[in-house]
């Protein structure tokens, strides 16, 4: 009977440790960049926002646990701060406190399923997020696995992911799934150990400052503006700039179905959207000289 047993307690001592030891990795809590922008409605000015750890001092507790110091430049001047803490608590999930406050939230949940709510997540304001699928892609070799996001009052993919070792595509503080009127965030770069992970330029050396002294905080002249008026039931697509290019819009569903395509001449475009279906939708630009832009906007 004892002997039997030994291989039994074996086993299970084995799994107990196995279990123990398991650890999801959802971002690194050093050597980290990213660089964020945000494009201001209606203006058009881009603001860029870089964010990294503090590599001399970076640790801090906060309501017992040890969170890892991040530091903010922007582009429009001024010295770096500290704006808050990341933790990861190896199960999964990602927690960020903001400067001045003692009560951490959620910024990225990897332990869900397609259909889970994930409750009071951290943006410009606390917002429940639901989960639209759940998927592994594969970035400089390595599977990370990416959750697809959606609105809870408006089911659909919005553009926006949580991806392993990256963090969220709409930035740090702007993940709206649920739309803004004010603007739009997006990640346009994340480095760790000196190599880039998320942004043009992957698997390239490199630290996101540099794409910060790059950004302009003024209106480009080829640039577009895609807005949803809700009140008019209005699409409002506006070139910044003298209006003396032509470009074609289409619109399609995240789904991938093309709703019309529109021919901008020499104007902004108006587009009638009464008909469509609450969800998200994305707009791809083609302008004169054959370069093209996506934006996506969600409509209520």
């Amino acid at each position: 009977m004892k002997n039997n047993l030994r291989p039994l307690t074996f086993l299970i001592a084995s799994l107990s440790i196995l279990s123990g030891n398991a650890q999801f990795d959802a971002i690194p809590d050093s050597n980290a960049t990213w660089l964020n922008t945000y494009l201001q409605y209606p203006w058009a000015s881009i603001l860029g926002y870089y964010y990294h750890y503090d590599q001399t001092d970076p640790d801090t507790v906060i309501a017992r646990d040890v969170f890892k110091k991040l530091f903010l430049t922007s582009n429009t001047g001024g010295p770096s701060d500290y704006i808050g803490a990341l933790r990861d608590n190896g199960s999964g999930q990602v927690f960020i406190c903001d400067q001045g406050s003692t009560t951490p939230a959620i910024w990225c949940d990897f332990d869900v399923m397609p259909g889970d709510t994930v409750l009071s997540v951290f943006s410009w304001w606390m917002e429940d997020v639901l989960i639209h699928d759940v998927d592994t892609i594969t970035i400089n070799g390595t599977p990370r696995k990416r959750i697809a996001l959606s609105c809870p009052s408006s089911p659909g993919w919005t553009g926006d992911y949580w991806i392993q070792g990256i963090g969220s595509t709409g930035g740090f503080q702007f993940t709206n799934t649920c739309g803004s009127v004010s603007g739009n965030g997006e990640l346009v770069c994340m480095t760790y150990n000196g190599i880039v992970q998320f942004g043009s330029n992957i698997g390239g050396s490199g630290d996101c400052a540099f794409y910060l002294g790059e950004l302009d905080t003024q209106p480009q002249q080829n640039r577009f503006i895609v807005f949803a008026e809700p009140n008019s039931g209005l699409l409002s697509i506006q070139q910044v700039g003298p209006k003396h290019s032509s470009a074609q819009v289409t619109v399609f569903e995240v789904a991938g179905r093309a709703l019309g395509t529109w021919r901008m001449i020499n104007a902004d475009l108006l587009i009638e959207m009464n008909a469509w279906d609450r969800g998200a939708y994305v707009v791809k630009i083609i302008d004169q000289q054959g370069k093209g832009s996506s934006h996506k906007f969600v409509l209520y």
